[in-house]
């Protein structure tokens, strides 16, 4: 190659099914000139950097270790909020999304932004995200604040493998509101904030309290392969006493598992669990004191793409008097696929 040259290259898909549709990332470089390491640049172009400019890839590239928008100090109260911009293609102010850094573990990161207008003064709902990105990610909290900066009660979706989210009902049209974000180690992190008028649907499993050295536990039928989203709540005497859900199956193996804490909410997904009867227990470790608790989540039953034909995925518990409904053990008829039965203190 010349140099002051003008070269092109094409980009095209490598056939014509529909594994050809996808994000791409695309870097040039000329040997021995580049002072981006090999690692560094295959981390920024699987990364979920879609929205930056070119100004804070080169950034990204020039100082891996940091992010897009290391704001040290420069946010860390409601005074010094950083204001977010909508992101363009999105009707307005309907998505914000920003790339940016913990430094020391210990920052704060605010950020303020506006909710949409909407047809009648209709009220909306947040849906408020942040998650590690790349090899230095550190997963963060987020909390939900409106323009007097009082905080606005919000219900945790999600809580684990880096991910943290949260929902906010109620809220006014053409306002400003403040998110903070922190509470991790230093790394980078990722926060999306989307309007909508629609509620994420979470049921309530269990809801009580239990005696700290003795659970609770029920029976769960499963009529169709089933995957549960789960949210585990739990409050005691103080915090981070361990709670935990465990799910058996009739043989007594441990087909799911997940560890909360008093004072928080974790969440978890299942694996595919197959029709049948389960034993779940949830119960604390090590604490003699009551301790609250509310599973709550979601669950889907409707395969996704061919399935191979298993009988033992099959249906269970059709109802032989009405297919559509389920006749449990229990002697329930339902419309669910899935049935809790009462818990109750082993």
């Amino acid at each position: 190659m010349r140099e002051g040259e003008k070269y092109f290259l094409k980009v095209e898909r490598a056939d014509g099914s529909v594994f050809s549709v996808g994000r791409y990332g695309l870097a040039v470089s000329f040997e021995d000139l580049s002072i981006v390491d090999e690692e560094t640049l295959e981390s920024v172009l699987r990364g979920p950097y879609d929205h930056l400019s070119a100004r804070q890839i080169v950034r990204l590239m020039l100082d891996p270790p940091g992010s897009t928008s290391d704001e040290g100090e420069s946010n860390d109260t409601f005074r010094t909020a950083t204001e977010l911009d909508s992101v363009p293609g999105y009707p307005k102010d309907s998505l914000y999304r920003v790339t940016a850094r913990n430094s020391n573990g210990q920052d704060l990161d605010f950020y303020e932004f506006e909710s949409p207008s909407t047809r009648n003064r209709q009220s909306l709902v947040l849906t408020a995200s942040v998650r590690a990105i790349g090899p230095n990610g550190a997963a963060q909290r987020i909390e939900l604040f409106d323009s007097r900066q009082k905080r606005i009660p919000s219900t945790i979706l999600t809580n684990g493998n880096g991910t943290f989210t949260i929902q906010a009902a109620g809220l006014s049209p053409d306002k400003d509101f403040y998110v903070r974000v922190g509470g991790g180690g230093a790394g980078d992190y990722r926060v999306d904030l989307q309007f909508s008028q629609s509620v994420t649907p979470l049921t309530t499993f269990a809801n009580g309290t239990m005696p700290g050295d003795s659970p609770v536990g029920t029976t769960l039928y499963i009529a169709e392969t089933m995957v549960f989203g789960f949210a585990l709540e739990a409050t005691g005497p103080v915090s981070g006493i361990p709670v935990v859900l465990s799910i058996h199956d009739s043989l007594g193996n441990e087909v799911f598992s997940m560890t909360g804490a008093t004072g928080d909410t974790l969440s978890r997904v299942t694996g595919f669990m197959a029709p049948g009867e389960y034993r779940a227990r949830i119960r604390a470790v090590e604490s003699t004191a009551p301790i609250g608790f509310r599973l709550l989540g979601s669950s889907v039953s409707d395969p996704i793409g061919p399935q191979i034909s298993d009988s033992s995925s099959a249906p269970l518990y059709v109802d032989p008097w009405d297919p559509e409904y389920y006749l449990y053990p229990t002697g329930d008829v339902s419309l669910d696929p899935y049935l809790w039965v009462y818990w109750s203190i082993e």
